[in-house]
């Protein structure tokens, strides 16, 4: 699971209620506060990094052989609607030996993600008869992610406003005014 935060903070004037004579101007307090809102968010996308490498003293075949292997990796993973993919890093090393250089190393590595976690490890069970797995993680979707954001702005304005009002009258005040709000988002914690 993620925590995703959203931080939202403003600055609110807080008006002092006196008497004044005609002639005075208006004063005011400023008041600086901050407020939080925090949702603990379940993870429902798994992210998949899978490469191919060769190594070898022909770089020419070896660059052929990566690609295939990528391109017929791509083109299994786009068959599945429920699986995005995208080509990552394409690297050429030399590979040296005694000082000397022997041969090349050729390595290229695809992105998998999918909501559908039991088609993509299915997928990758499948793409590790040619590919080897990098790494593999779970993050909240971008979808999830947008929706919590707003309900977590509803929340932490609904905090700062509770907030303002108990400071209002700590301070023997009647009313504030909001000057200025910054929307503030982190991500995952």
């Amino acid at each position: 699971n993620s925590i995703l935060k959203g931080m939202f903070a403003g600055v609110a004037c807080i008006f002092l209620m006196q008497t004044a004579l005609a002639s005075e101007p208006e004063h005011y307090d400023r008041v600086t506060l901050s407020a939080e809102a925090t949702e603990e968010v379940a993870n429902d996308t798994l992210v998949a990094i899978l490469y191919a490498q060769r190594e070898g003293s022909e770089l020419a075949q070896l660059a052929d052989e990566v690609n295939q292997s990528i391109t017929r990796a791509v083109n299994r993973s786009k068959k599945l609607l429920d699986v995005e993919v995208q080509t990552q890093a394409y690297q050429t090393y030399p590979v040296y030996q005694q000082q000397r250089l022997s041969g090349w190393r050729v390595r290229q590595s695809i992105q998998l993600k999918s909501r559908n976690i039991k088609v993509l490890s299915g997928l990758i069970g499948e793409l590790q008869n040619t590919l080897a797995v990098e790494s593999m993680s779970y993050t909240v979707s971008h979808e999830q992610r947008i929706k919590m954001e707003d309900v977590l702005i509803g929340k932490a304005i609904a905090a700062f406003q509770q907030r303002a009002q108990q400071i209002t009258r700590h301070l023997g005040r009647k009313k504030h005014r909001l000057v200025n709000m910054d929307v503030h988002r982190s991500g995952t914690v």
